[in-house]
Order: C-alpha cells, then sequence, then structure tokens
C-alpha cells in the first residue's frame, strides 16, 4: 500500500513539473494603456491580385501574391505606387516555387538589400532589390550554403551574420534553431513548455516570427496558443501568455480550431501583435482585432483597437501603421497615424 502510495505521489510530482510555468513566463491580461485607433482607408493596393500582406522593405513594401505570375508587388513607400514586381513563378531557371520574404531588409549604399528563403527547395538569398527594380532582372548577391541542412525544410529564416541563422523548422513541434553555417552544425532552441509529439504537434505549434532590424533579438507568436516568445542567442528569455495559459501538454487536436495571433512584425523599440482570436465551431472572428505592443523586454506597453484586420505592417519612419483585410475587395487597406507611446 505504501509504495503504491509513493508510486502516486511520484506521478503527480512529474505532472506538477511538467506543467510548471517558467521563471521566465508572464500571464498578462490587461496592458498599461488601450486606445482605439482612427485610421484612413486607402485603394492602393485593391488591384494586386490575391494580395496576402504587406511588408516592410526599408524605402518600399513588398507585397507577397498569388493567381499571379510574379510572386511579389513591390510598391514604393512615399507614394504608394507600384513600382514592379519580383520572383517569377515557375521551376526554370531564375524562376520560383513557393519564396517567402520576413520583412529583414538593409540599406547598403543606398540601395535596398532583402533576404528571401525558398521554402520549396531549401536556399536562402540575399537579394539587392534596388537593382533587380530598376534593371528588371534579378540580382542576386548572396546565396547561403544550406546544404548541411537539407533533412529540414523550414517556416522561415533570418541571417545574423556571414554564418549563422536563425530559423524555424516545418515539421512535427516546429522548433526554433540556429544554424552555424561553418560549423555546419544546428542548434536547437528549447521550448518554454514541452510540446509532445502527437498526431496533432503540428497544428499547434506552428508560429510566426520577427526579427530585431539591427540586433539578434526575436519574437515568435503561436497561431493556435496564446502565447509570445521572446528569443536572443541564448534561448527564450520571456513568454507571454496573453488571457489565458494553455498548457501544450494538455492540449489535444481540438486546439487547432482555436486561433490567436495572425501577424507579428517590429521596429527598434517594438515588437507589434495581431490577436484576433477564433472559434472554428463558430465560425467567426470578432468585429475588431487589437494590436499588442510589447517592449524587446517583453513588457506590455500598449494596446490598439482596430476593425478587424488580417496583417498589420509598421512604417516607424513615418509613425504609421498599415492594416490589411484579405476580405474586402476594396479599400481593404487602412493607414493610421500612430501616438506616441
Amino acid at each position: 500500500m505504501k509504495k503504491n502510495i509513493l508510486i502516486i505521489n511520484i506521478l503527480i510530482i512529474l505532472c506538477s513539473a511538467c506543467n510548471r510555468i517558467p521563471k521566465h513566463a508572464t500571464l498578462i491580461e490587461n496592458f498599461p494603456a488601450s486606445c482605439t485607433l482612427q485610421g484612413d482607408s486607402i485603394r492602393n493596393f485593391d488591384n494586386e491580385l490575391g494580395i496576402m500582406a504587406i511588408l516592410n522593405a526599408g524605402n518600399y513594401f513588398v507585397c507577397p501574391s498569388h493567381r499571379t505570375d510574379f510572386h511579389f508587388a513591390v510598391y514604393q513607400k512615399d507614394n504608394l505606387q507600384k513600382v514592379g514586381e519580383i520572383l517569377p513563378q515557375g521551376r526554370g531557371a531564375g524562376e520560383f516555387i513557393a519564396p517567402a520574404y520576413f520583412s529583414q531588409y538593409k540599406i547598403e549604399s543606398n540601395e535596398t538589400k532583402i533576404w528571401i528563403l525558398e521554402q520549396a527547395l531549401n536556399q536562402y538569398l540575399k537579394i539587392n532589390l534596388s537593382k533587380t527594380i530598376l534593371s528588371d532582372s534579378l540580382h542576386i548577391e548572396k546565396a547561403y550554403d544550406l546544404s548541411s541542412f537539407k533533412s529540414y525544410s523550414y517556416r522561415d529564416m533570418y541571417a545574423i551574420n556571414e554564418d549563422l541563422l536563425f530559423a524555424t523548422r516545418d515539421d512535427q513541434d516546429c522548433k526554433h534553431t540556429f544554424l552555424h553555417l561553418a560549423e555546419k552544425q544546428e542548434q536547437e532552441i528549447d521550448f518554454s513548455l514541452p510540446i509532445p509529439i502527437h498526431p496533432y504537434t503540428h497544428y499547434i505549434s506552428q508560429t510566426i516570427s520577427t526579427k530585431h532590424p539591427t540586433m539578434p533579438y526575436f519574437v515568435s507568436a503561436y497561431f493556435n496558443l496564446p502565447q509570445i516568445d521572446f528569443i536572443n542567442e541564448q534561448g527564450i528569455y520571456k513568454t507571454i501568455f496573453y488571457k489565458e495559459i494553455i498548457i501544450p501538454r494538455q492540449a489535444n487536436m481540438s486546439q487547432s480550431e482555436y486561433e490567436y495571433f495572425n501577424c507579428v512584425c517590429s521596429d527598434s523599440n517594438y515588437v507589434y501583435a495581431l490577436y484576433n482570436p477564433y472559434n472554428a465551431t463558430e465560425d467567426t472572428y470578432l468585429n475588431t482585432s487589437e494590436i499588442l505592443v510589447f517592449s524587446w523586454q517583453g513588457e506590455p506597453v500598449q494596446k490598439y483597437i482596430i476593425p478587424f484586420a488580417t496583417y498589420i505592417c509598421i512604417d516607424t519612419e513615418n509613425q504609421r501603421l498599415y492594416a490589411l483585410n484579405t476580405q474586402k475587395e476594396t479599400f481593404n487597406t487602412t493607414v493610421y497615424n500612430l501616438p506616441d507611446n
């Protein structure tokens, strides 16, 4: 009898340890300030067939789209006029199957450079966007050697330096990892809360990420969990749970029917997370979206409330925020002037 009690106590302790919230994790239910933003609807992106997002690229906006001959349309930021299309669809030379851009850019010698991940082929490229638009011909400045990491496909990828990349796998639990190119080694990042491997694991572990413009800091938000992780080269240094804590170990397939974060973007000072709670059983979103603003230390700063949007983009230079609603055929984008935080 005593032996059975001892076993039960051990199991209780082990279960409690598995579900314990780490010290760097915080539940946030309220923000220090909240305001409803008033914006102006614009039609500049209405004619962009299949537009999915508006992404910052220095002097430009890059818009991924589908059902077109090119993967991206490029707009001049100052006047919102379309200046070109890049990365043609196809499987031939100079064509792309599934390229993705994650708003990582750099201005060098007055030219805009962007980083593109060709997800279908595990190719990571630094492209001179300015020259590509000017000459209507693709200018690749660097192709990173990912030959040692072909056993995985990746959801996103960011360059930290010439030999170090941050990436998120696109398999099972979607681990974040550092790719050391010179050493040809991969360094996995531990989760704040373990995600067990089950048939539904991939459904609840997918994330969207953003990188600090100049520093090796990253933020990753979950689609199907109310959780945001702040990451540096040492690993996850802050985890935010918004409104509720969901332990992945306790979740099941039904968790994939709930959505939380649709987009995350950032500038040098703040991280902006688009929160759109969704319940598949009701098949409806709220009429409004919340934009949660955090410092890079993971501290809540401000909450903005706007009409429903599916994607947001921060224009720091002009203190504007662009909100895209892909469900609208006309006036699909609204521009907001941001107040000083």
